[in-house]
């Protein structure tokens, strides 16, 4: 007797059971230690530069992760992949609570985002392949939306947890651990689904030197952004901005961050490809302008919305463009090696602006070079061809 078939949700709900992957993966391993970036500078005596480098010993980490989750996951299957990343990001941030000395932290984050990255390009992978409704939300959009919603979640129980002053961090990163076990749960249980056949076309992308463009832009907005997400909760802080107010700055980030993919999913289709790419980079570093000259808390607002409601979208945007250029049997190994080049930028971006903020002029110091750096990417993104180069056929 042949074995009964299981059916499919309907895949908005596959895609939203999915996002929670991004939040462990991002929302609470990555852009979770910012919050915990004050009090862990005050208990351990760091200086901005040894909390940059922290988090870009993730980002390391994320780089190495990205460089082997399409090999791995091509071996072992896209869903052992993300079960592996989810688990190993849960075990890191049970596992920072208990770390003492720089080298140890250190540790920790680079083998975090190892671990992030195997579950964020595995699950994307799995994401890009469900099939989905033409008028409505692409899966993908909904699961890159998910580092938004980790973002919220953080903003709405760290700083409760942590206190005030920040000093109890340990107690953040148990906090952090204990939210990515409910998500992970829910990530992975929507990851059994049946996904659409990958297709095979004769127009494709030649190599991957007609990506370069979108690569370098790619990596400079890596750099950009996370300067940002790493030090701005410090800069609110140093502004006398109360601990209740920086919770409600970062949720309401993360819920523009959350919203920002269908929103910019509605844009003409003669602004897609580089020029959409280029217009979201844009305003992600409106974002940044903003909250560097002005230090009202509607100005802080400001800069978030803007900020949270582009800098995912960017994601969405190089990964669109991506798949316009290259079969669906590549997407998984392209969505690898620009995640590969978003990390090497992230590897740099912190530290660099975490010396620049040890200088007088502070925090808004180091956000000058993430200004600069969100700049130049939407300007490099505009050297990207949006057309498909042909290659033969091949033989079967």
């Amino acid at each position: 007797m042949m074995p009964k078939t299981k059916s499919s949700p309907p895949f908005e709900f596959a895609a939203i059971g999915l996002a929670f992957g991004p939040a462990v993966a991002q929302g609470f391993s990555r852009f979770g230690y910012a919050l915990l970036v004050p009090g862990v500078r005050a208990d351990l005596g760091w200086s901005f530069a040894q909390a940059g480098g922290a988090m870009s010993a993730n980002a390391a980490g994320y780089l190495a992760g990205a460089l082997i989750v399409s090999r791995g996951a091509a071996r072992i299957g896209l869903r052992p992949a993300f079960a592996v990343g989810l688990i190993g990001v849960m075990v890191t941030l049970f596992w920072s609570a208990f770390a003492s000395t720089y080298e140890v932290v250190l540790s920790i984050r680079f083998l975090s985002g190892i671990a992030g990255a195997i579950a964020y390009v595995a699950g994307g992978g799995i994401a890009a392949r469900l099939v989905s409704v033409p008028g409505r939300a692409s899966p993908l959009s909904i699961y890159f939306a998910g580092g938004g919603i980790g973002i919220a979640l953080s903003g709405v129980v760290i700083p409760w947890l942590v206190g005030e002053t920040g000093v109890d961090w340990r107690r953040g990163w148990i906090g952090l651990g204990l939210l990515a076990v409910i998500c992970s749960v829910i990530a992975w249980s929507s990851s059994d689904v049946h996904n659409k056949p990958l297709e095979h076309r004769d127009q494709r992308i030649g190599g991957t030197t007609r990506l370069t463009a979108i690569h370098v832009a790619y990596g400079l907005f890596g750099a950009g952004y996370i300067a940002y997400m790493t030090f701005v909760i410090a800069l609110l802080r140093d502004r006398g901005f109360e601990n209740s107010f920086r919770s409600l700055f970062w949720v309401i980030l993360g819920l523009a961050a959350a919203g920002s993919s269908p929103f910019w999913g509605r844009l003409p289709k003669r602004l897609r490809g580089r020029r959409e790419f280029a217009l979201v980079n844009a305003t992600t570093a409106l974002g940044v302008l903003i909250i560097i000259p002005f230090h009202n808390a509607w100005a802080a607002v400001l800069s978030a919305i803007i900020f949270g409601g582009s800098f995912l979208a960017v994601v969405g945007a190089v990964t669109s463009l991506a798949r316009s250029l290259v079969p669906s049997t590549r997407w998984t190994h392209v969505i690898g090696t620009l995640t590969g080049a978003f990390a090497l930028g992230q590897c740099t971006g912190p530290v660099v602006s975490g010396l620049l903020s040890d200088r007088p002029g502070g925090v808004e110091t180091g956000l000058w070079l993430s200004l600069s750096l969100l700049l130049a990417a939407a300007v490099v993104a505009l050297f990207q061809s949006d057309a498909i180069g042909t290659l033969p056929k091949e033989s079967s």
